[in-house]
């Protein structure tokens, strides 16, 4: 009986703290992408990618976003995260089939969308952060070593 006993006490004890290590709220996170010069990144993506989480977000025509992790909106946990923007010129109608190539133009400078070199990072550690970015205007293509 006072093995059961312990074997009880013991998976009250550790179950319901290690249950708790790497869980936690999350936090809301939103802001606004814009180059250096104030004008706002019009379309695009932001990825906050940690060692064991990520939270993404869709860059809105007036540069702001907000976070994503499991579901709309619902942010992300606290942690140090690096963070990957992709920024594109927004679309501008219709184009034909030899105006058409790849991909979109990048607005911002490649090294922003690269998880490698980007050096944007952020910790969050409170509640309900705004979060801003100014990056560099896009300069040419990131030549990477393979």
């Amino acid at each position: 009986m006072k093995k059961f006993s312990m074997i009880l006490f013991l998976t009250f004890l550790v179950f319901p703290t290690s249950g708790l290590s790497g869980c936690g709220k999350n936090v809301k996170i939103k802001g606004k992408v814009t180059l250096e010069d104030g004008t706002p990144v019009s379309n695009g993506t932001i990825l906050f990618q940690g060692a064991t989480k990520q939270a993404y977000g869709n860059i809105q025509e007036d540069g702001s976003y907000y976070l994503s992790s499991e579901k709309d909106g619902d942010g992300i946990s606290f942690g140090t995260y690096k963070v990957v923007i992709s920024g594109t010129h927004k679309p501008s109608g219709r184009k034909t089939i030899d105006e058409m190539d790849t991909g979109e133009d990048p607005i911002v400078d490649m090294i922003y969308s690269e998880y490698e070199l980007t050096p944007l990072t952020y910790e969050v550690v409170k509640s309900d952060n705004a979060v801003d970015f100014k990056l560099k205007p896009f300069s040419g293509y990131v030549k990477k070593n393979i």
